[in-house]
């Protein structure tokens, strides 16, 4: 699933969190974390509902749609 890069960048700002403290938390690589951010790999579905958990939003709010930019 492509995760929606700049909505999860937003949900850290607000909350104060870092992307190092988001992967520590939830157990993923840094370096990988990043790049998911980026854009440039596509997270599976089970970790993309983890971060959905991890900021108590809607899987849908985490998630980017092709051609779809919520």
């Amino acid at each position: 699933m492509k995760l929606h890069n700049r909505k999860v960048k937003q949900l850290l700002k607000e909350r104060g969190i870092t992307a190092r403290d988001m992967a520590k938390d939830l157990d993923f690589s840094y370096d990988v974390l990043k790049k998911y951010l980026c854009g440039q790999y596509n997270m599976p579905q089970r970790r993309v509902q983890e971060v959905a958990d991890y900021f108590g939003v809607p899987l849908l709010e985490v998630v980017q749609f092709r051609g779809f930019d919520y």
